[in-house]
């Protein structure tokens, strides 16, 4: 697989770097790195803790969670649910929390062909936006903007679960 260098024309379409001129998102692609996986790689894991975000480059991902479920003979067993698939083309994020907070990653990434990401770490994007403050304050708005919207979501689809669960246990 060939690189695609990091560059501030890609950059400009990532959703955390919306609304960046292109001195910030030079400077934004400074502290960032490129990571290739193969096939069938995980990329991250639920349950551990991160503290890097990724953006897809090029590639195809799944994302997956852990749900508890009975199997044939009644017992319960963890099987993964895969929630979306991914692909580079607008090149999606994920890891997003983990630029904020050290906690356990809420799911799986899964590398569905060869994909090519970038990556931030926690660390190098607090620096990125203390010495580039303008820009900083742009990439945490849009990260906020991020992480509400799907918590947004998330509350829909819980409100969805509960719904029909309360529907199910009526009968």
């Amino acid at each position: 697989m060939t690189d695609i260098p990091i560059n501030i024309e890609m950059l400009s379409g990532v959703c955390i770097f919306s609304g960046l001129d292109p001195d910030m998102l030079s400077a934004a692609s400074e502290y960032m790195e490129t990571m290739h996986f193969k096939a069938g790689d995980t990329i991250l894991k639920e349950g551990e803790t991160g503290d890097e975000l990724l953006i897809l480059a090029s590639g195809r991902v799944e994302i997956c969670q852990t749900l508890v479920m009975r199997n044939e003979e009644q017992d319960f067993e963890e099987k993964d649910k895969t929630l979306i698939v991914l692909d580079a083309d607008t090149l999606p994020v994920f890891g997003e929390m983990a630029l904020l907070e050290s906690s356990p990653r809420t799911a799986t990434v899964r590398a569905l062909s060869d994909c090519l990401t970038w990556k931030i770490q926690r660390d190098r994007f607090v620096e990125f936006c203390f010495k580039h403050q303008k820009a900083g304050v742009i990439a945490m708005k849009n990260l906020a903007a991020l992480i509400s919207k799907r918590l947004r979501k998330a509350n829909k689809d819980v409100l969805k679960l509960t719904t029909a669960l309360s529907i199910v246990l009526k009968h």
